[in-house]
C-alpha cells in the first residue's frame, strides 16, 4: 500500500511519499516488512526506511539527499545490527549464491559527487560466487572503518571452496586524487581461486607490499 501527494511547479516540485509492504520478497529473499517516507521540497529529500527480516533483523536508512547540487549537502545514516546480505543478491547479476550478514552503522554527509562516509561496516559468515568467475569466496569476515576519507580493513579474510585462503589489511582511499585513489595494503594469499569456470581453473598464491 502507499500514498503519493504532488503539488507545486514540476522544475521544483513538493511531494510527500509512503510506502509499506509486508510479507514480500527482493528475488528469493524474503522480508516481514518495509515501511518507507520521503518528503521532496526545494529540492531536497527527506526519507526514512525501515526494513525487518523474518528472522527479526532490521535495516535503517534515514536523512537528507539533494536532488540537485545547488540544494546543499547530503547528510544519510545507514544502520542494521545484521542484515542478511541475500538481499545483495536481487540488486546485481555480478554475483550470486550471496550469504552471511553485515551489520552497519554508516554516515554519509557532503556533495553527491563526492560524499564522505564513516562509520563502520562489519560482515560475518558471508559467502558469494562471483558470476564472471565461477569461483566461490566462503567463510567471507571483515571489519572496515571509514573515517577521514579512508576506508580502513583492520581485518579481511576469505576462502575459497578448496579452503585457500586470502587475507588483508590495509586502507583504501575514498576520494579521487589527481585521477587515482591511494592504497596501503598488506595482501596474502595460498593458491586461491580467481578462475574457475569454463574458460579454466587459475589459482593465485601472493605475499604483497602495495603502497
Amino acid at each position: 500500500e502507499g500514498r503519493l501527494h504532488l503539488t507545486g511547479d514540476m522544475k521544483n516540485p513538493t511531494a510527500e511519499v509512503e510506502m509499506r509492504i509486508a510479507n514480500g520478497q527482493v528475488v528469493d529473499v524474503p522480508f516481514a516488512d518495509v515501511q518507507a517516507t520521503a518528503r521532496l521540497a526545494n529540492k531536497v529529500a527527506d526519507v526514512t526506511a525501515h526494513l525487518v527480516e523474518p528472522r527479526g533483523a532490521t535495516f535503517d536508512v534515514s536523512g537528507r539527499v539533494p536532488t540537485a547540487a545547488e540544494a546543499g549537502p547530503a547528510d544519510l545514516r545507514v544502520t542494521s545490527p545484521g542484515i542478511s546480505l541475500a538481499l545483495v543478491q536481487g540488486m546485481t547479476t555480478a554475483v550470486s549464491d550471496v550469504a552471511g550478514t553485515a551489520a552497519l552503522d554508516v554516515r554519509l554527509t557532503g556533495p553527491l559527487a563526492d560524499l564522505d562516509i564513516g562509520g563502520n561496516v562489519h560482515l560475518s559468515a558471508a559467502a558469494l560466487r562471483v558470476t564472471a568467475t565461477g569461483s566461490l569466496y566462503q567463510h567471507i569476515d571483515a571489519d572496515v572503518r571509514f573515517e577521514n576519507g579512508w576506508a580502513t580493513f583492520d581485518r579481511a579474510s576469505l576462502q575459497d571452496d578448496d579452503g585457500h585462503a586470502l587475507n588483508v589489511t590495509g586502507r583504501l582511499g575514498l576520494h579521487d586524487t589527481g585521477g587515482s585513489r591511494q592504497v596501503e595494503a598488506a595482501i596474502t594469499s595460498d593458491s586461491i581461486h580467481v578462475l574457475e569456470n569454463g574458460l579454466g581453473d587459475v589459482e593465485v598464491s601472493a605475499d604483497l607490499q602495495i603502497s
